[in-house]
This record gives structure tokens, sequence and C-alpha cells, in this order.
């Protein structure tokens, strides 16, 4: 696991491939959950990650159709609050990007202490889920001592212009003429991530016309093994693309499209 401190530990970072579904741990091994969405947010033209998305109200954004819907509504109707709010670790407190994503006391605290309805819904809702990740490991005895759940609200609150990046993942891309590109796989940040940062800037978007496989990276990164496994996914993703942010002309977030400029990209490994 690599301290994000060290410039050359990692020079970029594929957010969907790095933090999704990851296991958040605190500074002295807590399981707090898995990091199931990030917070995105627009600026200035610029594109930012701001935050971990934690808990079945971000989860339930990725999964398809109805499930997706259950569980978000099961969500509601168990919170105590009337308008529930995603819960949201802010960049700032992340230390490490490793096998898991370490926080800091701080939010390790929060999240103890407002997370609780989270961990029962993985536990016992989530993990019955074919396919979901992260049930039943979050009930590890605390190291740290858990603040009022009115201290880790405040910290914990999602942006007020805050988008999640399962609305951009996904997305039809479109090129000149309307031509069909496929869909965004994967958000980069050329820059990685240091360690405090509040924010980190989107540089690049994947595109690809094959979803299968994408979620692995094998066409990301040529270390991934097997090695037999990595040559067939290449090969079955050589048409995928990355895109610069500048050459994204429009994000359309409610029609769940993305106009770029060209047809033409580099390879993802091209750039790695």
């Amino acid at each position: 696991m690599s301290r994000l401190p060290d410039p050359q530990a990692r020079s970029t970072l594929d957010v969907a491939l790095r933090l999704l579904d990851h296991q958040i741990t605190g500074p002295h091994g807590e399981l707090l959950g898995n990091v199931d969405d990030l917070e995105l947010v627009e600026r200035d033209e610029h594109l930012l990650v701001t935050g971990l998305m934690v808990g079945p109200a971000a989860l339930g954004g990725r999964l398809p159709g109805k499930l997706g819907d259950w569980m978000v509504a099961i969500w509601r109707r168990l919170h105590p609050e009337q308008d529930p709010k995603p819960v949201v670790v802010p960049l700032r407190h992340v230390t490490t990007i490793g096998s898991a994503v370490e926080v800091d006391a701080g939010a390790a605290s929060a999240l103890l202490g407002a997370s609780g309805l989270e961990r029962w819904l993985r536990r016992y809702v989530v993990a019955r889920i074919p396919g979901a990740t992260g049930g039943g490991d979050e009930d590890t005895p605390p190291a740290v001592h858990a603040p009022s759940r009115e201290d880790a609200e405040r910290l914990l609150a999602p942006r007020s212009d805050g988008r999640a990046a399962s609305d951009l993942i996904g997305a039809r891309v479109l090129g000149p003429q309307n031509s069909d590109l496929g869909v965004v796989c994967e958000l980069r940040c050329s820059s990685g991530i240091t360690a405090r940062a509040s924010t980190a800037e989107i540089t690049h978007l994947q595109h690809t016309s094959h979803g299968m496989g994408s979620r692995l990276g094998y066409e990301r990164d040529a270390r991934q093994g097997p090695a037999a496994v990595g040559v067939v996914a290449r090969w079955w993703h050589r048409h995928d693309r990355l895109v610069p942010m500048s050459d994204v002309i429009d994000i359309d977030w409610k029609a769940h499209t993305v106009r770029i400029r060209g047809a033409h990209g580099d390879h993802p490994l091209a750039d790695s």
C-alpha cells in the first residue's frame, strides 16, 4: 500500500478502478464501509473529485433498475431523518490509496458515528444481493471513539453542488454528427491524488464499446494479471479511447450523454 505524499508512487489515478468498491479503513485498521460512489463538482469548467460516497444511498444509484430504487427506498424508510442525505467523506481526509482506502482519525470517527444504519443495511441487505461487495465486515469493533451524530453528519454532509460519478460513468459518448462512440467507463486524474488535497481534477475520460471486462482494468494497466487474460482483454478493448476533458463540449447530466469534439484519442495504455 503506497502513501499518497510520494508523487512518484502513482502519476495517474483511474478513479473507478482504484477507488470504487474498495474497502475504507481507519488509521488503526477499522473497517468502515466501501467506496460506493464518488462526489464530483463542476467548477470553472473543471470537473473535480471532492469526496467518497458511502452507504446504500450511494450504492443504490449504481445498481440497475428497480434493485437500486428498492435499496434507496429501504434506506430512506429506515433512516431517522425525514430527508436523509448520502454520507460523503471529504477527499482531504484520505491519507492512503492502495488495496484499501485509508482515512484519517477524524473521518473514521465520523463514519462510526453516522453510519450505523448504513453498516446494518450493508450486513443484512446488501450482503444478500448476488454480486454485491462488502457485506458483513463492518461490524469489527471500532478502535476510535465515535463523535455525536450531529458532529458526524456535519463532517460527512454532501456538497449542495455535488454530483455522483455514477451519473457520468455509463453515459453515452457522442462525437461529430452525433456519432455513437460508446459509453464512459473510466475517469482519470493525471496528477493522481495527494494527501490532504481537498479536490482532484478529472483530466480525461475513457469511453468503450465493450462494457465487459472494463471494470477489471486490463485495458488500462498492462500489469493487471493474469497475463493471458490481459492480452485478450486488451484486444477486446483495443478501440477504447482516452479523451482529454478539454475536448469535452458538454456533459448533459439529465440525458446521460457526453458530447466530444472528435472521434479520436489515445488508447488508455498509451497515456499510463
